[in-house]
Order: C-alpha cells, then structure tokens, then sequence
C-alpha cells in the first residue's frame, strides 16, 4: 500500500493478492478455504476484483461443490467508517453455526451498503434436503453478534425460504421435516426480530414416550419469539384395559398443542371408553406416572450447562461418523436423568434426498427401534402440495410397522 498527500486527507493506493488463504468469523463454525483473488485500492476507493473461495464439509469425504465469490467496492476517504458496496453470492455454500445450531448448504445472495447505517440483506435459499435447525426456539441466545462501533448502526434482514424441507432437532423434537419460510430481522443493538410461517409436515418428539406429528404450524411474532403461535397435532399408542376385557388393548391417543411457547395449550382425543380425565392423560403419557401416584415437579428444572455440554458430543459425533444424525435424549427434556433406560440415543443417516434411515435405542439396548422412510414424490398441483412417503418401522417389542402418508397441503 502507498500513502501520499496529508495527515488529515490521506489518499491511499496499493494491491492486495490472496492465494490459498483461510477466513473464519466467530458467527461460523466451518471456515472459508481455498480464497483467492485480488484486491486493488485506487484513491482510496477499494475495489474487489475477484475474491472466491469454497465451504468444505469436514468428514464428508465427497468432492465439494461449493463456491462462494465476492465483488464490489469500499469507500475508504474516512478509513475508519467506510462506504460499503459489496455483493456477495454462492453455490452450494455450506454454512454451520457453532454447536452446529444451524447447517445449510444452499445458495446465498447477500449485499452489504451503507455508512453511518450498513444494511446486510441476505437471502440464503437452501439446496433440497439440506436445511438443518438444532438450536431451542425459546432460552435467550448462546452466541450474541458483536456490537457495532459508536454511531454505526447494523441493519440486517435475512430471508430464508426452504420450500424444498427442512429438519428441526432439538431437545422438543427430533427429525422433524418442514417447510415454509423465515425471516429474521435486527436493528442496532435490538434483540431479533422473527417472521414468516412454518409449516410442519412430519416427526415425532419425545416427551414420556414417542408422539408422532401428524400436522402442524409455527407462525413466529416479531415483537417477541416467546409469543410464537403454535398449533401441533400429534398421535401417540398405550395399552388400556378396556371395559368388558381382560386383557389391555393398544388405543390411539391424539395430543393437541395450541397456544404460544410461553403459554401453550393442550387437549387429548381419545375413545370415551377411556375413563381417564385429560390431567390423568398427562400426568400417564407425558411424566409417566398412574393417577394415584404423586410426582415431585422440582425434577423440570433445566439443567443449561448440560445441554451445551451434550450438544457439543453430539456435534462432535456427527462429524467423525458422518452421521445426519446423532441425538441424546431423556424421558423428559427437562428432568434430570435418574435412570438409564430414561435416556435414548438417536443414530440417523439421510442416504438420499428421498431415503433416511434410522436407529434410536438405550445405554442398555434393552430398548430398540429402527425406522426406514422413503419419499415416493412431492409435486405441486392446482390443490396445492402433494407429498407421498412410506415408513417402515420395527418396534421395540420385535414388531413391524408400514405406514403410507399422503400429505395435501392447501
């Protein structure tokens, strides 16, 4: 770099070239390698000539198509503030926040503007079947963007459409599949802001015992996460002895969450034959205890170092194995773990955009299941989106299960 004219108006000239250089940023888990390029400064306006690296998968041992470019300029005459006009695109980026709370791989589109306010509109559109979401919806944040210098102001406005699926596991539910769109939004020193509408197409979560989604919504509030409106139907099996039987006969159970994630509702549908209320219902299916035995509820506190903790060896573990999936999980996302035959394990690999397979047992193995589904299609037609599976399963008690879902969504 060259500097000439005066302390107080310094003009600055020069060239930068990158050959095989490595970028990380705190917001990232994964690094940028492979950047290549060349910058020039010309009277002190910046100008990126060419500037282009690649997001490899750690541990995938596949040839990485990733491909991430940047242009533009920066007005550099207050060196200290500078004029941002940067474009930024890709394909096939991969993109993990740390824990691996986030993993895309898809294609980004973001501009950086401005002075005294810099504006970053983003919009990441994810390849098919690789959108993953692990982190918590509610809890305050793990990992906070840095605070901008005095007097400058950020403004982002990140849109994200996964219309092709996406998977959310956390400690409510595990291999959950949905569409929809999201958009997070964050002014200055403003906690985000979140909008858009998610639908949930399939997965089960666990809390007792399994319950499988049939159908669900997310429609997230802007002014306050916690106030997230959320409706989630799920069906659940239990043995009951059932009037005029001798022996217990396995009954369909339906939960029905409504409400916000700070208030949320819920309702039972179940045969009237059960004569069971909905507190007994819950107290069964949900703390696995009989009407008649009390339960102390100190037990929910959570437990936060811990789940960090956890949720680092299951990053870890997914990255050594290959695994789309490595998941540990108690009886009760929020009791502390007494025994255990209360903790499972969830094992997953997506083989395919259309095949996943699945293992989920306990430390003592006494516990097994394996589940396969294959995606037959998913199409759009004039009554809306059709989608069609086929879900194999085995149980833990040695029995098969085949389930066919045809999904229309409107």
């Amino acid at each position: 770099m060259y500097l000439s004219g005066t302390f107080q108006q310094l003009i600055r000239n020069g060239k930068l070239t990158v050959k095989n250089g490595t970028v990380e940023l705190f917001v990232m888990e994964n690094p940028i390698t492979g950047v290549n390029g060349e910058i020039i400064i010309e009277n002190n306006l910046l100008r990126v000539v060419r500037l282009e690296g690649h997001t490899p998968q750690l541990g995938r041992g596949r040839k990485d198509p990733s491909y991430l470019s940047m242009a533009g300029t920066m007005d550099m005459t207050r060196f200290f503030k500078p004029a941002f006009d940067l474009q930024l695109s890709g394909e096939h980026v991969y993109f993990s926040r740390p824990l691996g709370e986030i993993e895309i791989v898809g294609n980004p589109s973001l501009a950086v503007t401005g002075r005294d306010t810099v504006f970053f509109v983003c919009e990441y559109v994810p390849d098919p079947g690789q959108a993953y979401f692990r982190m918590d919806l509610t809890g305050s944040e793990s990992y906070v963007l840095k605070e901008p210098d005095e007097g400058t102001i950020m403004v982002y406005d990140i849109h994200v459409p996964f219309y092709s699926g996406a998977i959310v596991e956390n400690s409510d539910v595990n291999n959950a599949e949905i569409e929809g769109e999201i958009t997070l939004s964050r002014a200055g020193s403003e906690d985000w802001s979140y909008a858009g509408n998610i639908d949930v197409i399939s997965g089960d979560f666990y809390y007792g015992r399994p319950w499988d989604i049939q159908e669900g919504s997310v429609t997230p509030d802007p002014a306050n996460l916690n106030d997230t409106r959320i409706y989630i139907r799920a069906t659940t099996q239990h043995e009951f002895l059932l009037p005029d039987n001798d022996e217990p006969e396995p009954v369909d159970i339906t939960l029905v969450l409504t409400g916000t994630l700070s208030e949320p509702q819920y309702s039972f549908e179940y045969p009237p034959s059960i004569l069971y209320t909905e507190s007994d219902l819950f107290q069964l299916l949900a703390l696995g205890k009989e009407r008649e035995t009390e339960y102390d509820p100190t037990v929910t506190a959570g437990l936060s170092l811990t789940k960090i903790v956890l949720r680092r060896f299951e990053e870890n573990a997914r990255q050594v194995s290959g695994l789309d999936r490595f998941q540990i999980q108690t009886a009760s996302p929020r009791t502390i773990i007494p025994e255990p035959q209360e903790v499972r394990f969830h094992i997953g690999k997506r083989l395919s955009p259309r095949l996943y397979v699945g293992v989920q047992a306990d430390p003592t193995l006494s516990f097994n299941q394996y589940q396969i589904a294959y995606r037959l299609s998913r199409m759009v037609t004039p009554l809306g989106f059709v989608d069609q599976s086929v879900v194999g399963s085995v149980d833990e008690k040695g029995l098969y299960q085949i389930k066919y879902r045809l999904k229309l969504r409107y």
